[in-house]
This record gives structure tokens, sequence and C-alpha cells, in this order.
């Protein structure tokens, strides 16, 4: 997801001499991917990544990715909502952003409803333009 800073990797191993419908072993390992964040009035904690990007893929990425971000700068329409539009706590209840999200998603289909997972919609903040 987008606040991804953090993974599990869960291993499962069936060491080759083992029966059929044998138990898998498991480790579990917690690797942190970003830095941690500076408690209040504290400096951040030194943080070394465990994994270095790959040159060759972020440049790909990036080209791939430029459209979407003229996306995050650009108005594509100027909208006046009572009350306003907002992505704030959409993974928790209603939102009017995921709302006209999925309006928008179901007209333009012509369906008869639509549906818009929480994790789509993540800006986190309120539209006031």
């Amino acid at each position: 997801g987008e606040d991804a800073k953090n993974v599990v990797i869960v291993d499962l191993f069936w060491p080759e001499d083992s029966p059929k419908g044998s138990k898998p072993e498991i480790t579990v390992t917690f690797k942190q991917l970003a830095p941690p964040k500076a408690k209040k009035g504290e400096a951040a904690p030194e943080w070394v990544p465990e994994y270095v990007p790959d040159a060759g893929l972020v440049k790909v990425t990036e080209h791939w990715l430029a459209p979407a971000k003229e996306l995050e700068v650009a108005t594509l329409a100027n909208m006046l909502m009572d009350p306003p539009l907002t992505s704030v706590g959409v993974r928790m209840g209603p939102s009017s952003m995921a709302q006209l999200l999925a309006t928008a998603l179901r007209d333009v289909v012509d369906a008869d409803a639509a549906y818009m997972n929480s994790g789509g919609v993540r800006a986190k903040k309120t539209y006031s333009e």
C-alpha cells in the first residue's frame, strides 16, 4: 500500500527428504523498508537501507511514472462541494472523495452500482478549492 514502511516475509520450506504431506519449516522475518520517523524533539534514528535500489529499474520506473507525477499537481476540474471533498479517514469509513470516484466509475460504464477500495484513495486531505 501507500504507507508500506515495513514488510513481513514468511518463508515456507520443505526439506528435499521430507515425506509427502509433512509440514513446512516456517520462518518469519520483519524488514524495515523506510527510515523510522523521529520522535518529537529527538533526532531521527540512524538507518541504513538493507536493499539498495537498482539504478536501471529506478530509471525505467521514473519514466513510466512521469505522467502520473504530472497529475499530482494538475487541476482536472474545479468543483464546489458542500460539504468539502475529502479523502481524510477514507480507510475508516465513508469519504466524499471515494463516493465521487465510485459514482464516476459507475456512470462511465453505465452500471447499477460501483465499489471503490479505500486503498485507491490516498491523498488523506480535504480539497477546499
